[in-house]
């Protein structure tokens, strides 16, 4: 039985705006289309230059549940942390404001958390280019279920913290590093002293996400698709800005990971995250080599010598959890567990190569010639 609004607890839907005009109005009529009323829209615009405060503005005089506030530029970060000082709500969710949420997403995700006594309830969501219909497919598939404290480390904290990794869970196929399908209750966020991360501006949804989980007693999911991200090349989280250092901050990002998960006593977590986390370096290690000036003899001498000690027998286990789509690293991973490690360099050079003299190729078919 569907609750009135005035039964309803108040749900503040946090959405950061900067130049967005393009789809802004698309995304606010699907929130507005919710079927849970009582809801706290909070737009914050971080310094738009473009029409973006004209159609906020807009917004906000039809509808009074809408606020909109100003600020000067700070990045998502500052625009998400705002949001969430401004919240109201006893619930919390985010929107990306290229993106549409289903209409009964919320209202479907509160009930299962009243229902179950969950902290938080993620949703499946898929990804679409240009018509939800047409183009769309699932991005991250969760059953319906409810996952108890002592099984979220490894049914979702896990899958999530290892990039470009993936694991077979009772709970879904792949668990990804969003924050925009998850509806959680503000305590949460208040209890444990949780906000986005300012070190960090190209991975928060992860370290948000992962601090969500990590401090959940209770977290249930639905199969509903309640979120459609939309791929658009020109928004603010593809801008090169926020690749900057990426190498120091993605060092930040792993240890302060380590460092929470130890703090909860989850030290195989922490080896299995880390095991992961070789793998990825020795993709990268491959990745510099390319622009590096060195003879061939030299070249075998310096990738076995660095890449064998990172290449523990915990790394090779990881190895068949890489998405299986990811071929440049799977075939790099494969080729030096082989001790190939002068072949996974021209692996790569043949790969990168035709990939930049041939948009479209059959990378499928120089992974089979090359690996298998």
């Amino acid at each position: 039985m569907k609750k009135r609004k005035d039964e309803q607890k108040m749900l503040s839907v946090i959405i950061p705006v900067y130049n967005g005009e393009k789809y802004l109005k698309d995304m606010l009529n699907s929130v507005l289309d919710s079927t849970y009323k009582n809801m706290d829209i909070i737009l914050i615009d971080d310094g738009s230059s473009d029409s973006s405060p004209t159609i906020c503005r807009w917004y906000a005089l039809q509808d009074n549940r809408i606020r909109y506030i100003q600020q000067e530029n700070t990045g998502i970060v500052g625009a998400r942390n705002r949001g969430l000082n401004e919240a109201k709500g006893y619930y919390i969710a985010f929107v990306d404001q290229d993106d549409l949420i289903s209409a009964d997403f919320y209202e479907e995700a509160i009930t299962k958390i009243e229902e179950t006594g969950s902290d938080l309830c993620i949703a499946s969501s898929a990804k679409f280019f240009r018509n939800i219909k047409a183009d769309s497919y699932i991005y991250e598939y969760e059953n319906d279920n409810v996952i108890e404290n002592k099984n979220i480390p490894e049914a979702l904290i896990l899958p999530s913290i290892l990039m470009g990794f993936y694991t077979e869970l009772e709970n879904g196929k792949r668990s990804r590093s969003t924050i925009w399908n998850i509806v959680f209750k503000k305590l949460l966020l208040e209890n444990n002293g949780i906000k986005f991360k300012r070190f960090v501006n190209f991975e928060d949804d992860l370290l948000m996400r992962f601090d969500l989980f990590l401090n959940s007693n209770r977290v249930c999911t639905i199969s509903k698709i309640g979120y459609y991200w939309r791929t658009n090349y020109d928004s603010e989280s593809c801008n090169i800005k926020y690749i900057v250092n990426i190498d120091k901050k993605w060092e930040q990002v792993s240890d302060y990971i380590i460092n929470e998960l130890k703090k909860k006593g989850l030290d195989n977590i922490a080896e299995t995250y880390k095991a992961g986390e070789a793998c990825n370096e020795i993709i990268e290690i491959y990745r510099y080599e390319l622009i590096a000036k060195r003879r061939r003899k030299d070249r075998k001498i310096y990738l076995e010598g660095i890449v064998s000690s990172r290449l523990t027998p915990d790394a090779i286990r990881m190895i068949d959890y890489l998405d299986k789509s990811f071929y440049l690293g799977r075939g790099i991973l494969k080729l030096v567990a082989k001790k190939k490690y002068l072949m996974a360099f021209y692996y790569e050079y043949i790969f990168v190569t035709l990939r930049k003299l041939f948009n479209k190729i059959h990378i499928t078919d120089i992974y089979k010639r090359y690996v298998h």
